[in-house]
């Protein structure tokens, strides 16, 4: 049997041989697809598994043979044997280009607005109360647990900060986009991206506090730049540095206005915060939320929220 991460970065499984080959046959899965054996701690390329290397070649050859001519029936797309469904054990094809991209999303022009940003994470958190708070509650007691280790509290929290900030992130983009979400979400960077989290999250940390020490002001420039660089990470599957210098070029750009948001982020913590941490519950899941809005109207061509994506059929 095997478990499965897909490009949305949740598990599936376990799934019997059978079924990976069929996903093969099917194109829903190929060589860089991320796998795990029964019995096994880590997790592999597909590629790497002998039992799947024929299906795998044939896979190839069958993507390498012409389309079928103008007129000539064709499935529709993402439909498999299985029913309808994305291509979600489809590992990426190339890598980002993040030079062309930060170009892209800069050349938009896009106005960010502070107020409409909370706006819609408020709207968001009434519309899941209970899921949302349960999700951010979570992500905060495991975070100020991490925190409070003895004796090592302080680097096990640099070196999971960015990887507990990524997987709740994901969380309300999920939300955000109409896609399936759960409190199990919050912990999907302790998966293949926590390598890259985990440098973000270090690297992001101490020359955030280099710059504070500094002077204060290179200290809150690189601290708000950086802040949704993990989500770039688990969301469009970038290494660290690219997803850094991604943020820090598309933040300069809006810079105004997401120290703005910062600076409500911090006031509602704060609220939370002196109204006997009750409130914090609350304000919190609002700051939250609204940072990721800001994200996708920064870092998403289309902003739209997507229809729920389709489920796996698993054994």
């Amino acid at each position: 049997m095997y478990k499965v991460i897909g490009s949305d970065n949740r598990e599936y499984g376990p799934a019997s041989e059978e079924v990976l080959l069929r996903w093969i046959s099917e194109g829903r899965a190929n060589g860089g697809t991320q796998v795990q054996k029964e019995g096994e701690s880590g997790w592999r390329s597909l590629s790497s598994f002998p039992e799947f290397a024929a299906a795998l070649a044939t896979a190839v050859a069958a993507a390498a043979v012409p389309p079928p001519a103008a007129g000539a029936a064709q499935p529709a797309p993402g439909a498999t044997a299985a029913g309808p469904g994305p291509d979600v054990f489809r590992a990426a094809a190339a890598p980002v280009d993040t030079d062309a991209l930060a170009a892209e999303l800069i050349a938009r022009d896009i106005s960010l607005d502070v107020g409409g940003c909370v706006q819609e994470s408020w709207s968001l958190l009434q519309k899941n109360f209970w899921l949302v708070v349960a999700a951010w509650a979570v992500s905060f007691f495991v975070a100020c647990g991490v925190g409070f280790i003895p004796y090592v509290g302080f680097p096990a929290a640099l070196v999971l900060g960015g990887v507990l900030l990524a997987g709740l992130h994901l969380f309300f983009l999920r939300l955000l986009r109409g896609e399936p979400a759960s409190v199990a979400d919050v912990f999907a960077g302790f998966g293949p991206s926590i390598g890259p989290l985990i440098l973000c999250g270090i690297v992001s940390g101490l020359l955030g506090w280099f710059g504070f020490l500094l002077c204060i002001v290179p200290g809150i420039y690189l601290s708000v730049c950086w802040h949704l660089a993990p989500l770039l990470v688990i969301d469009k599957k970038l290494d660290f540095w690219p997803a850094m210098e991604l943020a820090r070029k598309v933040v300069t750009h809006h810079w105004w206005a997401m120290f703005g948001l910062a600076l409500v982020a911090v006031c509602l913590y704060l609220f939370g915060t002196l109204c006997c941490l009750i409130a914090l519950f609350v304000t919190g899941p609002i700051a939250t939320g609204a940072m990721v809005v800001a994200y996708r109207r920064l870092f998403e061509v289309s902003a739209a929220p997507a229809a729920p994506a389709a489920s796996v059929v698993t054994p």
